[in-house]
């Protein structure tokens, strides 16, 4: 992924600091077995993810959402534990093409 472009940048910069508030508010949720509070909160990730091509975070939303729809809320804890390492691996890739 190159960045090219100070939008771009900008971009970039706001999905890294909501990053920690998408997982919290996931965790949130399936601590607390909301459903509906997990779905909206992975259906944002998922949709900022989409629009800068984090596809691996996009697939894991996808079976958050699903875990949601279920009342799944053992699988949604392992998919967590998993887009817990994917985003900080999204986060070290970003900032490494920041430089």
């Amino acid at each position: 992924m190159q960045i090219e472009g100070r939008n771009v940048t900008w971009l970039l910069e706001l999905f890294l600091r909501e990053l920690p508030n998408y997982y919290a508010s996931i965790n949130q949720a399936i601590s607390e077995k909301d459903a509906t509070a997990l779905y909206l909160a992975v259906h944002k990730l998922r949709g900022a993810s989409v629009s800068l091509g984090a596809q691996r975070i996009v697939k894991l939303c996808k079976h958050l959402e699903k875990s949601s729809k279920n009342n799944a809320f053992e699988d949604a804890a392992r998919y967590a534990v998993m887009l817990e390492m994917e985003m900080q691996l999204t986060q070290q890739e970003i900032e490494k093409q920041k430089k």
